[in-house]
């Protein structure tokens, strides 16, 4: 089991019905107490009876997950159309049900969507200026992102899970170490990534340092969702601890694992690839459908504008695709999407250049995460 500073806050997301059927396990649990304490003693019988609520309670949390979150999951870490539908609620529930399974299962995957969600769906409900003030949508974000940081790094007895990228100086203290984890970073605009791990307890300090790698650096499948990376899986990007190339890349349930003995001022450096990367929609048997794709570069989401959605993409241009920022310092691409019904050949369709910019940032009620395609 992971620990996180916010847990409290994490098992207070809990329905009606999960507190109702646990309530039923915790009678189950204390029978097979009484009845253990008959048989095998006081000591056996806590064993048993918390072995038994700890493992209902993950079963009801991960079948909980799948019916709330997982089925209805958007691309930009809501529920449902990205822009008919308000973002910020769905989002705020995701985070903290995906912040408790990550907890309970070590699985960067769950790190993934509260990432996804994070950049694009809860930043977009708060740079939104048509959505009225004092909604409970924008509430629920809002808390949701004060939450958030919180969550950046987990800590178990052997070190620490790096789930988060943002320029940060966090300080981790534990029964077995405690540290300053200074992160600087360009995300979620950049790729580099660099932590230097200062004020340790000890001269060497032997722990394991987890740095998850992102599904969008990897391109490898996720849990449950109704969309995927097209294009081949790649391996983890190449990472360096205090200039050297870490050698011994081990990758457990998403995350790198650089197990060594630390020292003040030691750092682990990498350089996640931040090209464009292509998403397409699954249907209900986990096939992917053509017909539309959604463009991400790092965790962010681009968003194609009502005026471009007779328009369609093709994936001949993905490559040539150019990130730049503007004088405000906001991102964007820039590339030609082809106008034409009837979808002919892209050398007979006229080319229309387009300039888009991320949900998060993107405060219009008219478009799409989903671009027309080709196929």
């Amino acid at each position: 089991m992971l620990r996180s500073p916010h847990i409290s806050i994490i098992l207070q997301q809990e329905t009606t019905n999960y507190q109702y059927e646990t309530s039923l396990f915790l009678l189950f649990a204390f029978a097979l107490r009484q009845f253990c304490n008959v048989f095998f003693g006081a000591d056996a019988a806590e064993s048993a009876a918390a072995v038994c609520v700890a493992r209902q309670r993950f079963e009801l949390a991960v079948n909980n997950y799948k019916e709330t979150v997982a089925k209805q999951f958007s691309i930009v870490g809501g529920a449902g159309d990205s822009f008919a539908i308000p973002q910020g609620a769905a989002a705020a529930v995701a985070l903290y049900q995906n912040a408790s399974l990550l907890l309970m299962t070590g699985d960067a995957r769950r790190a993934d969507d509260m990432e996804r969600l994070v950049f694009n769906a809860l930043l977009h409900t708060m740079a939104d200026t048509i959505q009225p003030r004092g909604t409970k949508d924008r509430l629920m974000a809002s808390e949701a992102l004060l939450s958030a940081p919180g969550m950046m790094y987990c800590t178990d007895k052997e070190g620490i899970y790096a789930n988060f990228f943002l320029n940060s100086t966090t300080r981790i203290a534990t029964e077995q170490f405690s540290m300053i984890v200074d992160q600087n970073t360009e995300m979620p605009y950049g790729e580099r990534v660099k932590f230097r791990f200062l004020g340790l307890s000890k001269k060497h300090l032997p722990f394991k340092f987890r740095l998850r790698m992102p599904l969008w650096a990897t391109r490898q499948p996720g849990d449950g969702q109704n969309f995927c990376y097209a294009g081949k899986e790649r391996t983890a990007p190449t990472v360096y601890v205090n200039g050297h190339e870490w050698e011994q890349p081990t990758i457990e349930r998403g995350y790198l694992v650089i197990e060594r003995e630390w020292r003040s001022g030691d750092e682990v450096f990498v350089d996640f690839p931040f090209d464009v990367q292509l998403l397409r929609r699954l249907d209900v048997e986990g096939k992917v459908q053509r017909g539309e794709v959604a463009l991400q570069v790092g965790p962010l989401v681009y968003v194609c504008p009502e005026k471009y959605e007779t328009a369609y993409f093709s994936e001949s241009v993905a490559k040539d695709i150019v990130g730049k920022f503007n004088d405000y310092g906001v991102p964007y691409l820039s590339f030609n999407l082809y106008d034409a019904t009837d979808v002919p050949a892209d050398a007979s369709a006229r080319p229309v250049p387009v300039i888009v910019v991320p949900y998060m940032l993107c405060s219009t009620a008219d478009g799409t995460a989903w671009w027309r395609e080709c196929k």
